[in-house]
């Protein structure tokens, strides 16, 4: 259950409990959590509220994994206030877990005034069992973040750094405590996003720095994010080659930033180039181009009039499209001919209109279908393999 529970699968779950049943197994508090948290990955908050009432059917008492598992479901699915219920209904004593799984429900809903209510009680709470962490913060920065109070989500971060520098003075404190609030700051960088605030984002990844908070990707991709939205094509550029200066391992989602920053230049057909250029070294640092950066640089091409080479590159991100569903499809789900179409788009890139399409690429003529006029490439045995 907890294998189908990663993978989201619910409605399996489903399937596998009933079974258990029909087989006279009694499924027990862990069988019944279990299933509660796969609905939970899956945002499935009604079917999870059904296994809670089967675990009280079975006269089964929940315990903090069921609350917290509940919450979760009903949280990622936007309800916060059947999560606000669930958190007073069950007569448990609020731990710091699940207290931080009603902020999820909070930030999810951009719900920041109870957000901030909330690490209020888990403050006033510490020495009980349900003190806040860094954990907490950064769900409370990220509901001031999406209900638009970026400068409360700045406030925040500093109340954390403050109580950063007071662990680390103390002799049980880890060597370097502070890597662990890397979480809050690219939350806070997020929420000056959301408000158009570009400039308060950049002037928190400074402090990041300047704290001496190590560099972290998914703050510095953030920060790539509003940089896009607000048009700072050339600071997104500026930034990617900080990221390269400061040795953070780049992803493939750092680039389709600033690819896509192109496009929201003034002038994007001046940028075919640079974007160009963008997707080579993508290729250079051997990662795998996605979807998007196809996209990005191919709406770039359009913008210069750049044809011919969006052309190619179309045909490129076809043969991606292809090449994926072949591989993902499940088994005995594969589409009929899927790998005859892959070949034969393959081989339209390499012999494009005007060449000598009439001899396929082993150099045999190709068969006409009677009722087509598209050919299809005739490959020997061992090349088609």
């Amino acid at each position: 259950i907890s294998a189908l529970g990663a993978g989201r699968q619910w409605s399996q779950v489903t399937l596998l409990l009933k079974r258990m049943q029909d087989e006279r197994f009694a499924p027990d508090k862990v069988t019944f959590n279990a299933a509660i948290g796969a609905c939970a990955r899956s945002r499935r908050w009604e079917e999870a509220l059904a296994f809670a009432a089967d675990l009280v059917r079975a006269r089964l008492k929940a315990d903090g994994v069921t609350v917290t598992g509940l919450i979760t479901a009903c949280g990622g699915a936007g309800e916060w206030e059947r999560a606000l219920d669930i958190f007073g209904w069950w007569n448990l004593q609020p731990n710091t877990i699940s207290c931080n799984a009603l902020l999820g429900a909070f930030e999810q809903s951009g719900c920041w005034e109870k957000a901030l209510s909330l690490l209020a009680f888990m403050d006033a709470g510490r020495g009980q069992g349900r003190g806040s962490d860094s954990v907490s913060y950064s769900l409370t920065i990220g509901a001031c973040g999406r209900g638009g109070r970026w400068d409360l989500s700045l406030w925040l971060l500093s109340e954390l750094r403050c109580k950063t520098l007071m662990q680390t003075s103390e002799p049980t404190a880890s060597p370097d405590p502070r890597r662990r609030w890397a979480v809050a700051y690219c939350s806070a960088v997020r929420a000056c996003g959301a408000s158009g605030q570009w400039e308060q984002a950049l002037q928190v990844l400074r402090e990041m720095r300047w704290e001496g908070m190590g560099q972290d990707r998914p703050t510095f991709n953030a920060a790539a994010n509003v940089l896009r939205a607000n048009g700072r094509w050339m600071l997104a550029l500026g930034l990617l080659e900080e990221m390269q200066a400061s040795r953070v391992s780049l992803d493939v989602e750092a680039y389709n930033e600033v690819m896509g920053s192109l496009l929201e230049a003034e002038h994007p057909e001046r940028q075919w180039l640079q974007s160009l250029g963008l997707l080579d070294e993508v290729r250079k640092r051997h990662l795998s181009p996605t979807g998007d950066s196809y996209n990005a640089v191919i709406k770039v091409l359009e913008a210069a009039q750049k044809w011919a080479v969006a052309r190619q590159l179309g045909d490129e991100l076809h043969v991606l499209n292809l090449r994926e569903a072949d591989v993902l499809a499940p088994p005995g789900r594969v589409a009929p001919g899927l790998s005859e179409r892959l070949l034969r788009h393959i081989a339209r890139a390499l012999f494009p209109a005007g060449s000598d399409s009439s001899r396929g690429i082993t150099g045999t003529p190709r068969r006409k279908r009677e009722s087509e006029s598209e050919s299809v490439v005739v490959l020997p045995e061992s090349s088609a393999k």
